[in-house]
């Protein structure tokens, strides 16, 4: 075993290495997993797209598989984009107002 991966299993000793979202064992030595506490950017992607806050103190897993990492940047540009539609069709909305209010106000 590497000293890279003898580092992360003496990290992870006696915490929940299982994935916040799918609940899945994450074995250091075949995939990977991003540790919420330790990556506060993903953490803040968790809390927009699916309401969940990892805390220090949670007791709970406080990792991510990286399926469900994959998963969760495609939600956020999901949310991101229909964001964007719905502020689009909001502004051609009022432009259109406006215009069939100035045309009524000629006749």
């Amino acid at each position: 075993m590497s000293t890279a991966a003898m580092d992360v299993e003496a990290r992870n000793a006696g915490r929940d290495t299982r994935c916040r979202l799918c609940l899945k064992k994450i074995e250091i030595a075949q995939t990977a997993g991003i540790d919420l506490l330790e990556n506060q950017d993903i953490n803040r992607l968790l809390l927009d797209v699916y309401r969940v806050e990892v805390l220090q103190t949670d007791e709970g897993p406080t990792m991510i598989c990286v399926p469900c990492y994959s998963l969760l940047v495609h939600y956020y540009k999901l949310r991101i984009r229909c964001l964007s539609l719905r502020k689009n069709f909001r502004l051609n909305q009022s432009v259109l107002l406006a215009q069939i209010n100035a045309f009524r106000g000629k006749n």
